[in-house]
């Protein structure tokens, strides 16, 4: 059976997640005018308080962004994998290994 693609992966894992756009604070993960209703905490157990408020910041931040991240890879990948000369694209190479390193954090 086949492998299912990783960027349709992580689109079905945005459509099931809460809906953006999230916010960080102090910490939290919060979804914006639910009264901070808590999408995700952050332990600082071994890491400090500045730490878990940027991770919540990157996660939320990485939320709001993903469905226009993936659209650019989905276009991308609709451009040719190679050049007049027949070689392999850079874009091509970088949307392979976009794919590759995708499928792997997704096992």
């Amino acid at each position: 059976m086949a492998e299912r693609d990783p960027i349709e992966t992580l689109r079905a894992l945005l459509s099931e997640a809460t809906p953006g756009p999230w916010e960080a604070n102090a910490g939290y993960v919060d979804e914006p005018g639910k009264d901070g209703r808590e999408i995700a905490r952050l332990s600082n157990v071994g890491a400090s308080n500045r730490a878990a408020h940027a991770n919540a910041r990157a996660i939320a931040a990485l939320r709001n962004l993903a469905p226009e991240l993936l659209a650019v890879v989905e276009a991308a990948a609709n451009e040719p994998r190679t050049n007049a000369d027949g070689e392999v694209t850079s874009l091509a190479c970088a949307l392979d290994a976009l794919r590759a390193d995708a499928a792997e954090v997704l096992r």
